[in-house]
């Protein structure tokens, strides 16, 4: 189970399993855990959906570690 405590605090890596809504909704259930952070909840390259989790989940959010260089990441504009 997911717990923060003085010592340790918990995050998780979902490797892309999720959909955006899907995402927030697990991260909503899991914040009396006080997970740390979710890495990657949604597909690599799907940046909505990143946003999206972002900014509808209090956990922060960290993109995938799979884009090494800058250009990998996909264009926002």
């Amino acid at each position: 189970m997911l717990f923060r405590s003085h010592a340790v605090t918990m995050a998780a890596d979902a490797n892309g399993a999720f959909q955006p809504k899907e995402a927030v909704h697990c991260l909503r259930r899991w914040e009396p855990y006080g997970l740390g952070w979710i890495e990657q909840p949604v597909p690599a390259r799907d940046l909505d959906g990143l946003r999206f989790v972002r900014e509808h989940a209090a956990t922060p959010v960290m993109a995938s570690e799979s884009i090494t260089l800058r250009d990998a990441i996909p264009s926002t504009s």
